[in-house]
């Protein structure tokens, strides 16, 4: 699961940063069209993805990642 490997590696995380935080999205979409009068088949797609911020000195750092 994923998610299950997120929280492992955000345990073992160590920073010396006075802020940092993970956010975990996931979001399921269904979808039913109709083109020209008909009705097309069904489809789901599922985006998942993690950001990491971090607050040093007086600036903000982020990075996420992509499907």
């Amino acid at each position: 699961d994923p998610l299950d490997v997120l929280r492992d590696a955000v345990r073992q995380l160590r920073a010396n940063v006075p802020y940092w935080s993970v956010r975990w999205q996931e979001q399921t979409t269904e979808r039913l069209d109709v083109h020209n009068d008909v009705v097309q088949p069904p489809s789901r797609s599922v985006d998942r993805g993690t950001m990491i911020t971090a607050v040093i000195d007086r600036g903000y750092g982020y990075a996420a990642t992509s499907d």
